[in-house]
């Protein structure tokens, strides 16, 4: 589980290091956040907190700010072995981006990497299966099948889940789209049976 705390002295919510650290805060329920094993992973090692308020991890209980969209993948060409960046998504204010990078800096690892891929391979075949009322898709059939996934993965996952970010960042570029497009008409629809 990832250890934090509210610091009751300022407002701001403050994480605290691993429980070797607090060991008292393994106990405190708002401690205890559910996590995959690549976020609760030693990625983050012994980083907690940036050398400059307000960059810390993003509380799942307390901070509003992943309550909305807060992030995007980029996918970068060439499509066969495309590269992915991590990429806050517009309209925050500057403290609050300062804090947004920290946690997409530190929080993302190896596994990050490897769900890309995997998650990116697999786009035109899930958009071509969510049209499938459709014998051929067209660019904007696709930017559709691209939003309904989207909505499956946030009600599945949550808002800012790395599929959901995936998805956001293949939407928002026109060379994806038409990749996507592309590669899900050469494809048969999956049979359910």
């Amino acid at each position: 589980m990832l250890p934090y705390v509210r610091i009751p002295d300022d407002r701001d919510v403050r994480s605290l290091p691993a429980k070797e650290h607090f060991p008292e805060f393994s106990i405190f329920s708002k401690n205890l956040i559910p996590a995959c094993p690549a976020c609760n992973s030693g990625v983050k090692q012994e980083i907690f907190k940036g050398s400059a308020s307000p960059q810390r991890f993003l509380h799942p209980y307390y901070d509003a700010l992943a309550e909305k969209a807060i992030w995007k993948v980029s996918v970068h060409p060439p499509f066969e072995a495309p590269h992915f960046t991590p990429t806050l998504m517009p309209g925050f204010s500057t403290s609050d981006s300062a804090l947004l990078q920290f946690h997409i800096d530190h929080i993302l690892g190896e596994q990050f990497a490897l769900a890309m891929e995997t998650g990116f391979t697999s786009i035109p075949q899930r958009v071509r299966d969510i049209m499938d009322h459709l014998s051929e898709l067209d660019h904007a059939d696709t930017e559709l099948g691209l939003g309904k996934l989207v909505r499956d993965a946030i009600t599945v996952g949550s808002q800012n889940c790395w599929d959901a970010a995936l998805l956001r960042g293949v939407i928002g570029e026109e060379d994806t789209v038409a990749h996507v497009c592309r590669e899900a008409n050469k494809l048969s629809i999956t049979p359910i049976f």
